[in-house]
């Protein structure tokens, strides 16, 4: 499945809610928690805020020109790498 601009714009407004510290209301298995996760996780490693996020194939995320890598070993606080 492509990235539309419609999902891109609502990845990176949860990703955006991340980055700011709120809490996720949701569904922890779904792609907005993984979003959410990587601007956490952009926050709390001092990156820019998240621009044109978008979901890739896997366990993939993509953000601000770089791509992540999330493992559920818990599915509420994935472990996140940066890939590329």
């Amino acid at each position: 499945m492509m990235a539309t601009k419609q999902t891109i714009s609502e990845y990176t407004a949860q990703a955006l809610k991340g980055y700011a510290g709120e809490e996720f209301e949701g569904l922890y298995t779904s792609p907005m928690h993984a979003a959410h996760s990587v601007g956490k996780f952009l926050a709390s490693n001092g990156r820019a805020e998240p621009r044109d996020c978008w979901a890739g194939r896997g366990d993939t995320f993509h953000t601000n020109g770089m791509q992540f890598r999330l493992r559920w070993n818990s599915y509420k606080y994935p472990t996140i790498t940066r890939e590329s």
